[in-house]
């Protein structure tokens, strides 16, 4: 979630016209596991020490297009020069490239509502485009996996027995599965993670594996018994039991963590580059059998440098025919609502942009 907040601030950096830095130092800083590509977004010391700074906390907002239209004001505003956002969800970037919307767009509340797609449609006439393009494109100009995610990855794969290059083109085609189970106590935050799946789903994830095998074996690939299978998940017990229906399933003792649920610093430092490290992996597969969790969906949106997005192969565990699932298309789309003027009024009307910070 965090990393799909980062890609929207990026394109509403870029729609704005400013710049892009990233403030990111807890559990522990984005670098260590993520450091920059094509932009140098770490240098925080460019900000001016008096520079007027406008703040918008947009953390799971309970009405996204009340904080999609406040954004909006913050970005217009005269009054600061530095515009300090905290997301985590990826719609707001989507509404920057969503290429129409319905009604009668007169007021000036939508000039900010498609600035990427209008862009697009400039630079790259006649080049189509999907919400999984953007986020790729995004992830790929900000981010680079850091040395340590990297010589972890390796370290994984020789303790999976597939001791072959992750950046290469050796590594040989196999499976990717990803089992979220959550209900895990959250140790910086307190609460639990929602339970997402159990054990009992077990066979529903190794009979989905399987089948993506047989899919690789047609197209060319090695025997579909040979064909490993990777189990990346936050219960150890869920990789255990997938071990016991075939010797193909392969996993680490890895300290995987999602969100901060370690309690810990020593702990989250491990278990950030170990998660950044099976995510690497697990964005390598020839195919990926993912479950509910942003994790899945990043794995697969970032997957594209190895593989032709026609040939991109992700299923959710329990819609296993549908081999191009679109995470972000399914879960952020229906948090936005286009349809009328008076949305926006609305919103207009209760948002006072002379604020200095606003929590939604």
């Amino acid at each position: 979630d965090r990393i799909s907040g980062i890609l929207s601030a990026f394109y509403v950096a870029v729609a704005t016209g400013r710049v892009f830095l990233i403030e990111y130092t807890y559990p522990q800083p984005l670098s260590l596991t993520l450091t920059p590509k094509l932009i140098e977004w770490q240098h925080l010391d460019l900000i001016p020490p008096t520079s007027s700074v406008m703040s918008i906390r947009m953390v799971d907002p309970r009405d996204p297009m009340f904080a999609l239209n406040s954004l909006l004001c913050l970005s217009d505003s005269s009054r600061s020069t530095v515009l300090r956002v905290e997301i985590n969800r990826y719609y707001v970037a989507m509404a920057l490239w969503t290429p129409k919307i319905r009604g009668q767009p007169s007021s000036s509340e939508y000039t900010f509502i498609g600035t990427m797609f209008r862009k697009w449609k400039t630079s790259c006439p006649g080049v189509p485009f999907t919400n999984r393009l953007s986020f790729h494109t995004a992830f790929n100009i900000l981010f680079r996996f850091s040395d340590d995610v990297l010589l972890r990855s390796q370290e994984m794969l020789r303790e999976m027995h597939m001791d072959e290059s992750i950046s290469g083109e050796t590594l040989r085609p196999f499976v990717g599965v990803h089992a979220r189970i959550g209900g895990i106590e959250n140790g910086y935050a307190g609460g639990r993670d929602p339970p997402r799946h159990s054990l009992n789903d077990t066979r529903i994830f190794f009979d989905c594996a399987s089948s993506k095998s047989m899919k690789i074996f047609r197209n060319g690939g090695r025997d579909p018994e040979v064909i490993p299978i990777v189990i990346v998940s936050d219960v150890p017990a869920f990789k255990h039991e997938m071990k016991r229906l075939s010797e193909r399933v392969k996993f680490t003792n890895s300290t995987t963590r999602h969100d901060g649920r370690s309690g810990s610093k020593a702990i989250s430092s491990t278990g950030d580059i170990d998660t950044f490290a099976e995510l690497l992996i697990l964005s390598s597969a020839t195919c990926i059998v993912g479950s509910f969790s942003g994790f899945s969906g990043l794995a697969a949106l970032i997957s594209g440098d190895l593989h032709n997005d026609s040939e991109r192969c992700f299923s959710l565990y329990d819609n296993c025919s549908a081999d191009n699932y679109d995470f972000f298309e399914s879960d952020e789309k229906g948090k936005l609502n286009f349809e009328s003027e008076e949305v926006y009024r609305k919103c207009t009307h209760q948002l006072k942009c002379n604020e200095s910070s606003i929590y939604l």
